[in-house]
């Protein structure tokens, strides 16, 4: 019986500590400085991302553009969603048309 007592409450201890840690730490993950960086300079992550596919000298600074180019396809603006999604995504361009058709006019 107590076996079974201090293990339910090493698991609610476990369950509490990750419910009220995790989401701080995946923000600070998100949404370091140098991807803030990156996210506001769209035309400089472009092109270090662009850079990176042919060859990564710096892991983290491709990382860090990595991250900023997935969260620009995700953009409200439909221009920058479009040039960032066929950077990120390994889909077919009607593919990526078609889920931007569903947030964006269609582009002329």
């Amino acid at each position: 019986m107590k076996y079974k007592v201090f293990s339910l409450a090493g698991l609610a201890l476990i369950v509490l500590a990750s419910w009220l840690v995790l989401p701080g730490a995946l923000q600070r993950i998100n949404h370091s400085e140098a991807v803030d960086r990156y996210v506001a300079s769209p035309d400089s992550t472009f092109a270090v991302f662009t850079g990176c596919k042919k060859q990564v000298d710096d892991a983290n600074d491709c990382y860090n553009a990595y991250s900023a180019a997935v969260a620009l396809s995700e953009s409200q603006d439909c221009g920058v969603a479009r040039r960032f999604k066929t950077l990120v995504e390994h889909n077919r361009p009607e593919i990526i048309e078609q889920e931007l058709a569903k947030v964006c006019t269609p582009e002329k």
